[in-house]
């Protein structure tokens, strides 16, 4: 059982937490890594956007003295490593008891807000992909913490070449 003062210190460590939350959010992030249903790492680093999200699911106290919110992010761009996934978040700024604060090594804010363009491919790459692929089928393996099973989710796009465009 917390006494008041030590109470007041947590309110206070956690009042911290959800301000830095609020000045992010809708902020992009360049980051490296990602939780989700799975851990991911990425070189180059991914851009995402912090999502608002109800802080009473946000704050993490991982001991006594640290809270390390959790941030919800979605991809504000594809990136190789991840593909679609979503239910992704990242560690936050995380505040001790006593005043310190530790700066998350994975991310920092992009300096550049605005969504990046997807690269579109020319019009010889797509007509080459097309003979050499016709169908692509991809596996993603995702772990539901629910049910604790790994459930693989199979993708498959085909091209009818048939058809005149």
């Amino acid at each position: 059982m917390k006494t008041p003062q030590e109470r007041e210190i947590v309110n206070h460590v956690e009042d911290l937490c959800i301000k830095d939350h609020n000045e992010h959010i809708g902020k992009i992030l360049l980051t490296t890594f990602v939780f989700g249903y799975t851990e991911v790492y990425f070189n180059p680093p991914a851009r995402v956007r912090v999502l608002k999200m109800d802080h009473k699911h946000m704050l993490n106290w991982t001991c006594r003295e640290f809270c390390d919110p959790r941030w919800d992010v979605e991809l504000v761009e594809s990136h190789p490593a991840l593909g679609t996934t979503t239910g992704l978040w990242i560690y936050g700024i995380s505040h001790s008891i006593d005043s310190k604060i530790q700066q998350p090594y994975s991310w920092t804010v992009d300096t550049s807000q605005e969504p990046q363009p997807s690269p579109k491919p020319s019009l010889e790459i797509l007509e080459n992909n097309i003979k050499l692929q016709p169908a692509y089928t991809h596996d993603t393996k995702v772990f539901c913490p629910h049910c604790c099973r790994e459930i693989v989710v199979t993708t498959t796009m085909s091209i009818d070449t048939d058809e005149t465009v």
